[in-house]
């Protein structure tokens, strides 16, 4: 795993070293036009895509099994899928937001999950502490329907 500044003009020419077989680009609107005919044919990920993989968002923020345990790790995933679903997080950069925020909350601050997810509720430009996700049932915690209210 590498991170570049490098162009994507670059990377298109560049031959990749044994055993490297694809190069993932986070460019933005301005320079994919820049260099139209350098990406033409290379494929491109939606954002919601890439929303959706919530397995790999949570690897990323390093909340690992020393901080969550199996079934608080399906929470958290399901309380993302809700944010995803009701809209909540509208872009890519807001649902990133409110990912790093529970982070932080849970690694840094040592809150609870649920807690850390209330807490994080301003990323969503939500109101601090406005989801109650505390009061959540155990039991109902795997369910998107429970998290989306």
């Amino acid at each position: 795993e590498a991170r570049s500044d490098q162009s994507i003009t670059h990377w298109r020419h560049c031959r990749l070293p044994e055993g490297i077989r694809a190069v993932l680009f986070a460019a933005s609107h301005e320079e994919l036009q820049r260099n139209d005919k350098s990406v033409e044919k290379i494929t491109k990920i939606e954002t919601d895509t890439l929303r959706a993989r919530y397995d790999a968002w949570v690897d990323q923020v390093g909340l690992t099994s020393v901080y969550l345990d199996g079934p608080k790790r399906e929470h958290l995933l399901t309380a993302l899928q809700s944010a995803n679903n009701t809209y909540a997080a509208r872009t890519i950069e807001t649902f990133a937001d409110f990912v790093l925020s529970i982070a932080e909350g849970i690694i840094t601050k040592g809150l609870p999950l649920q807690k850390a997810i209330d807490n994080a509720l301003p990323s969503l430009k939500l109101p601090r502490y406005s989801g109650y996700f505390d009061r959540i049932p155990e039991k109902k915690r795997n369910s998107a329907k429970e998290w989306d209210k």
